[in-house]
């Protein structure tokens, strides 16, 4: 069994064969604490999760995104599959530059891309570890 807690939201995971452990263990925090089942999460911390019929959960980010893009004023940028090709060659002439890129900015874009890939493997690497 894996329980996430944040602050006052908490995720139970749990096996098919876990399951009798699991309510029991759900049942004992209950009585020991205020809290009610709200049942299958949809939504924890930004991550929207779907659970298929094999009983795999997907988890994915769009309302994330979609807040990054527009925070960045980035919103009508163009998708692609990775920022760069992986040929192109970089060169250090930037007299074609319309402005000096902000370092502020940049390093707050990287961060939040990162987020939420830290927030997944936090959650890969405490599953791997049970």
């Amino acid at each position: 069994m894996l329980i996430l807690l944040y602050v006052d939201d908490i995720l139970v995971f749990y096996t098919e064969e876990a399951l009798e452990n699991a309510l029991e263990d759900k049942q004992r925090l209950m009585l020991q604490y205020k809290m009610s089942n709200l049942g299958s999460a949809k939504q924890f911390l930004g991550l929207e999760m779907d659970r298929l019929a094999d009983g795999t959960i997907t988890l994915s980010q769009p309302g994330y995104i979609s807040t990054s893009l527009a925070r960045f004023n980035m919103q009508d940028a163009n998708p692609a599959p990775t920022p760069l090709h992986p040929k192109n060659r970089l060169d250090i002439d930037t007299s074609d530059a319309e402005e000096e890129a902000d370092q502020a900015v940049y390093q707050s874009i990287v961060w939040s891309l990162s987020m939420p890939l830290s927030v997944l493997a936090l959650i890969w690497r405490s599953r791997s570890q049970h």
